[in-house]
């Protein structure tokens, strides 16, 4: 039975809305629903105000529930549905959800981001021209439309090689410091740092002179120009200018003017650069030296993959640093995150950090679910360390199995397949050794020769297809 009445719940939204309170909104939607399943308009707050939070892949799970329980229609809420997976980066599935939505403005222009993401940038500029041709002129809305188009075209014409170098710097500088923004992100992507940084430093002086003529303060000013001094440090970056991309990371994250993403790219790409000047560096450190870009004007948030990787690097920063209890809780926020956001090596970090924390048996179930859905040729590492934290343990039988597994699946593979036959071989024939070495020891073992001559047998069988002077490395 409902504790409170219905009027009462909307009641505590309006007044939450009223405060702009948006996390109590969702929570009085919340409440709403819990008393009142079958009102649906408490899921359609609840989904909007967990939109407006920036918390996509709560209100896509909520999308999901309603639909279920056919609370809500997909073309109920197909507007939001794509616009939350367009920000997790879901695009092409946000690109078949607005296709139920109700034609108008805000449709037809996320239509234009997902092109935009796409790569499709000859359609987003289509759709630009549509929404240009009927926005009043005198606008704002008109400006950002005109910008938006004129880096979709420039996009266009670039994916068609008709301007790049030079011409494609002059004609981004001819549009304004927020194009030249948008090129200059293109230029980084593409592997053009250089000029990136060049153009870079140009639409910053660019900006702050059209903003002081516009009588902007000195504060709003410098809010405005933050992502494009956070991207010139990405280039300075990527340009191994690391002390110099540093002093302008500290700068902006000291002068606390940046939005949301821009903020959690320099913060990043900050940690990164300290954890690489750190004398202790190390293996974790050195996989999170990767920069992230901040992403253009037109292109919305960050990625999902993007996400998932800032919170890989962190995790392998906070190992790096000993703080292992962080970087296990960095990996489980990793691990609730879509299957398109996953990180390859999450699994050994994982691994690396129970064993950190003496935790020896997680350690050995991580690695070895690793080497169990791994290729042989890829995972013999894995099986070797899974092995041999088992044997630490003195778990002889699991050690075993794992290994007796792994030499299973090697048995399929073709030596004349790899790059590096010879390696594989000598895998094979050191993990057949080792592995009659453990049943010995749980007494069902065979003589070291005989299982020397098995081997031996497999891999020039193996071998067979492959010339001679190949064949001679394996002995």
């Amino acid at each position: 039975m409902p504790t409170q009445s219905l009027e009462s719940h909307f009641s505590a939204i309006r007044d939450a809305l009223a405060g702009g309170n948006l996390s109590a909104v969702s929570e009085a939607a919340r409440t709403g629903l819990s008393d009142y399943p079958k009102e649906a308009d408490f899921a359609k707050i609840q989904i909007v105000a967990l939109i407006k939070q920036e918390k996509a892949q709560q209100a896509l799970t909520l999308i999901d529930q309603a639909h279920k329980s056919k609370l809500l229609s997909p073309r109920d809420v197909a507007y939001e549905a794509a616009y939350c997976n367009f920000v997790v980066g879901n695009y092409e599935m946000a690109k078949r959800q607005l296709k139920n939505a109700s034609p108008g403005p805000a449709v037809a222009k996320l239509s234009a981001q997902i092109a935009y993401k796409c790569n499709q940038f000859a359609e987003c500029a289509n759709i630009y021209e549509v929404l240009l041709s009927e926005a009043a002129r005198d606008s704002q809305e008109y400006n950002d439309l005109l910008l938006n188009m004129s880096a979709a075209k420039a996009a266009a014409a670039a994916q068609h090689g008709q301007a790049s170098g030079a011409d494609d710097a002059a004609s981004a500088t001819a549009g304004g410091y927020e194009l030249m923004f948008n090129s200059a992100t293109r230029m980084l992507g593409s592997g053009r740092a250089q000029e990136a940084a060049t153009l870079l430093a140009e639409a910053a002086k660019l900006a702050i002179a059209t903003l002081a003529d516009a009588g902007w303060s000195e504060k709003d000013i410098r809010g405005e120009v933050g992502p494009i001094e956070a991207q010139r440090a990405v280039a300075l970056q990527q340009l191994g200018r690391g002390g110099e991309a540093s002093a302008i990371y500290v700068s902006l994250l000291s002068d606390r003017l940046l939005d949301a993403v821009t903020r959690d790219v320099v913060a990043h790409n900050c940690a990164a650069l300290s954890a690489a000047a750190a004398p202790s560096g190390g293996a974790p450190a050195s996989s999170a030296k990767r920069t992230l870009q901040v992403p253009g004007r037109s292109a919305g948030a960050l990625s999902c993959h993007q996400k998932a990787l800032m919170v890989y690097n962190m995790a392998a920063l906070q190992m790096a640093q000993k703080q292992y209890a962080a970087a296990r809780r960095s990996l489980r926020a990793l691990g609730k995150m879509p299957p398109g956001a996953a990180v390859a090596n999450a699994g050994a970090l994982s691994a690396t950090i129970s064993l950190r924390m003496g935790q020896r048996q997680q350690a050995l179930n991580e690695l070895a679910a690793m080497s169990f859905s791994q290729e042989p040729v890829s995972g013999i590492r894995t099986t070797l360390a899974a092995a041999q934290v088992a044997i630490q343990l003195g778990d002889t039988k699991r050690a075993a199995e794992l290994l007796e597994a792994w030499k299973g699946k090697a048995q399929g593979v073709v030596l004349n397949d790899l790059q590096l036959p010879a390696k594989f071989a000598r895998h094979y024939f050191g993990v057949c050794l080792l592995c009659n070495w453990l049943l010995s020891k749980l007494g069902s073992g065979k003589s070291e020769t005989e299982v020397a001559a098995e081997a031996a047998r497999h891999v020039y069988a193996k071998a067979a297809a492959m010339q001679p002077q190949n064949v001679d490395l394996l002995v």
